[in-house]
């Protein structure tokens, strides 16, 4: 048993994975703030006095042993309005705490009686005020494209008629970082476009996309040389992509499509997305001989084709754990990251030993591609140290990934 208090309402209850059921008690007057589940049912049972609930605009009174139940994604809300204490058990499941999505009051609708009844309203009721500067482009079998001027206009946009959790693809013109993807995920989005902000520190400006992509969301963001922040009918108008993450890439989103285009991959979805490629793998470069230049996302992906005859581009670091697996699987040569080299070098320990077996390897920079993705290492990573064979062949700091890869397919032909 444990105590929690949400406003001035006493919750007793006790949580288990499948379900949270316990006991919430109002003293006259009092209200619960409005808000909604994505995916959690929530079941009312009145046992003291009486409790007027509102669930999707449609107001119940209960009396002891009378039953109410609001489903996923509808807004709710509990309140006592008679001048005595009033109780109500209630059942959640699945379990989940923290599946709460919160309604902002002030853009709630009101009753006849002037109280809020926490229903989506339709679009029709909604006005410039609600929600400044939102507006619906597109839309396509009940899913919608909403564009808005701020993340934080999010919570109004799921008050005022934001449809039904998980149908908008919610067009926003603020920084596509995490605190702006967790006001976002509160309206369970199909998929979102923000601003990159010039990426910024630690990648601020971009981190959100990767939070989405841990969920499975696709989402992308503009670069913000083309649009103007806080503009919401520009970036839609405007703005070309610069980031995506995995999500949206397996839609076939990309750096410099028009945001128009990667929203109307990301409405067309129905149903789940097929999951990301976690290899990433592609042939990049036909070199002579047989030899190609092959991107996979680490070493340890490399397969029996790969053996004294493919050169790997991949994103994993250049340490001791690896030499198994490049003095294993023999590729024709390989460039992996530096890892940020780390303490006594142990971001490239793998270099010397493969040069030793006869494999000529590099690494880039972890400062210019991203570890983990082997298709920024092959467009983005800057070579940063590499073994004699390597440097044999041509391969120089400062080089470009690509470059260097080239030159290690094409080392025993002579060709550069």
């Amino acid at each position: 048993m444990a105590e929690a208090v949400a406003t001035d309402t006493a919750l007793r209850y006790l949580h288990g994975q499948g379900a949270t059921a316990g006991v919430a008690v109002f003293a006259a007057g009092e209200t619960f703030r409005a808000h909604y589940h994505r995916e959690v049912t929530e079941v009312f049972v009145c046992t003291l006095g009486t409790i007027t609930i509102s669930i999707g605009g449609t107001v119940h009174e209960l009396r002891p042993g009378e039953v109410a139940v609001a489903p996923p994604g509808v807004v709710h809300q509990t309140s006592n309005r008679s001048g005595s204490p009033a109780e109500f058990f209630y059942i959640k499941t699945p379990g989940d705490m923290d599946d709460f999505v919160w309604v902002d009051h002030e853009t709630q609708t009101k009753g006849t009686d002037g109280m809020s009844d926490g229903a989506v309203v339709s679009e029709a009721l909604v006005t410039d005020q609600d929600v400044p500067g939102r507006f619906f482009p597109e839309q396509q079998d009940g899913r919608r494209v909403v564009v808005l001027d701020s993340a934080t206009h999010s919570h109004r946009h799921a008050a005022a008629g934001g449809g039904v959790p998980g149908q908008d693809v919610v067009v926003n013109a603020s920084y596509a970082g995490v605190y702006c993807a967790r006001l976002l995920q509160e309206t369970n989005p199909l998929g979102t476009i923000g601003i990159d902000c010039g990426i910024g520190k630690d990648g601020a400006g971009i981190a959100g996309l990767w939070y989405f992509e841990a969920l499975g969301v696709p989402a992308a963001a503009a670069d913000i040389m083309t649009v103007e922040l806080g503009n919401g009918r520009e970036l839609w108008e405007e703005g070309v992509i610069s980031r995506v993450n995995g999500a949206a890439s397996v839609l076939g989103i990309e750096p410099g499509q028009s945001v128009q285009e990667a929203a109307a991959r990301m409405l067309a979805v129905d149903g789940e997305l097929p999951p990301p490629d976690p290899y990433n793998r592609q042939v990049v470069e036909e070199g002579p001989g047989g030899h190609n230049v092959v991107v996979t996302n680490s070493i340890a992906d490399a397969l029996p084709e790969d053996k004294d005859t493919n050169v790997l581009c991949t994103a994993g670091h250049t340490g001791r754990s690896v030499v198994e697996y490049i003095v294993g699987f023999r590729p024709y040569g390989f460039i992996c990251s530096d890892g940020g080299v780390g303490k006594n070098d142990s971001g490239l320990t793998a270099l010397e030993p493969a040069n030793d077996a006869g494999i000529a390897g590099a690494a880039v920079s972890a400062q210019t591609a991203r570890m983990g993705d082997g298709k920024s290492t092959w467009a983005d990573g800057v070579i940063s140290a590499m073994n004699d064979l390597a440097r044999d062949a041509g391969v120089t700091v400062g080089m470009s990934a690509r470059e260097a890869a080239h030159l290690l397919v094409a080392r025993e032909t002579g060709g550069a």
